[in-house]
């Protein structure tokens, strides 16, 4: 089965353990032990920079090994954690040692501040499933790289695959299309949601889509 069909299949209905676990071992998922649903946004489109964003599930299950992987293989700097206050609680993220963690609740504005401010630093963004909040900021950046929409929409479909591991325990995913339309009808695109919702400056939305983007 092509990972565009395991996307696509209901998620009351379990993923071939064999491929699911193949798939996730092969890019654009990248393998971190005690994660799941984890990618570099730079391998789903050539339009990022490969290395730069990493989305993944929550990360309660990240032991020694995995804090490693993070740190020193994929040079991530700073984790954003997208969940609200109550989940962080119940089950907060793991201490990692040399990459600062960053609460945020719902907001992307530091996911943000972070690519203009942190040229070339790799960050990962999380929430509980990496799914539909993770979805939407990986939308955004993708958006603002200059990606493909059909890029953008594959990236939101593969949660379907990274979070099968946990699928008994997560919802189905809301549909992108929908997303998207609503975001274009409310602020105008993605760019009209970063200038005229989170406060970002023209000159810091040209420094953002630079500093996302592949070097070419």
């Amino acid at each position: 089965m092509h990972d565009a069909e395991k996307s696509e299949t209901d998620v009351s209905q379990p993923l071939p353990k064999e491929q699911v676990y193949a798939a996730l071992r092969t890019a654009p998922f990248t393998y971190v032990p005690g994660t799941f649903n984890t990618r570099d946004l730079g391998l789903v489109s050539s339009a990022l920079r490969p290395g730069l964003a990493y989305r993944s599930g929550m990360l309660t299950g990240l032991g020694e090994e995995g804090k490693k992987v993070l740190r020193e293989k994929l040079g991530v700097k700073k984790i954003f954690d997208l969940r609200s206050v109550r989940e962080r609680e119940a089950q907060p993220d793991p201490a990692v040692e040399r990459v600062e963690n960053v609460d945020y609740g719902g907001s992307v504005k530091g996911v943000l501040e972070h690519v203009r401010d942190g040229v070339g630093e790799g960050f990962l963004f999380h929430c509980t499933a990496g799914r539909d909040r993770t979805g939407v900021v990986a939308g955004l950046l993708m958006t603002l790289a200059g990606a493909k929409p059909e890029d953008i929409k594959l990236d939101f479909m593969l949660s379907r695959i990274g979070t099968e591991p946990a699928r008994e325990q997560l919802v189905a995913a809301s549909s992108w299309d929908a997303f998207v339309e609503a975001v274009d009808r409310e602020y105008g695109g993605f760019e009209g949601y970063v200038t005229g919702v989170l406060g970002f400056s023209e000159h810091d939305l040209v420094v953002i889509k630079k500093n996302l983007a592949a070097v070419v």
